[in-house]
């Protein structure tokens, strides 16, 4: 089944807040948005707005266009 773009910004988010050891708390911290706020992102209840992923892009030191990209499983 093909990922949604939404699916794949998340995954993206999630995979390299992870390599880079951010929580959740800390990452909503950086956002100025509550963890619960940014568990829902991660959990796609919420649309990611490219405001959002313009934000949280250099906060995972990555350029918006690399979370947009489908990573593969051996990346």
């Amino acid at each position: 089944m093909k990922k949604t773009s939404n699916e794949i910004i998340v995954n993206n988010i999630k995979y390299y807040r992870l390599k880079a050891k951010i929580t959740q708390a800390q990452m909503a911290e950086k956002l100025g948005i509550t963890e619960k706020h940014y568990c829902h992102l991660e959990n796609l209840k919420y649309q990611l707005t490219l405001k959002n992923l313009d934000i949280i892009a250099p906060i995972l030191n990555k350029e918006p266009w690399e979370l947009l990209k489908e990573r593969h499983p051996k990346e």
